[in-house]
């Protein structure tokens, strides 16, 4: 039997058992990609908040020069 460039395969015919574990590798290939999606959007998020924090910090240490100047 060939397989077609795309990895089709034609004429085979697959029993209930054989639908089932294609169905479970399915369902568990969904689940492990909206998980590497959700550990995607929090490494964002973190990255997101240690930049904020890091310009907060710069905010404050200006601040801070300013008034030392000021005196």
């Amino acid at each position: 039997m060939s397989v077609p460039s795309d990895g089709s395969y034609q004429g085979l015919g697959l029993d209930d058992f054989a639908k089932q574990k294609i169905e479970l590798t399915t369902m568990e290939l969904t689940a492990e990609r909206e998980d590497a999606n959700a550990l995607q959007r929090l490494r964002d998020e973190i990255r997101l908040a240690k930049k904020g924090a890091a310009m907060l910090q710069n905010k404050a240490m200006i601040q801070n020069n300013v008034l030392a100047k000021r005196k």
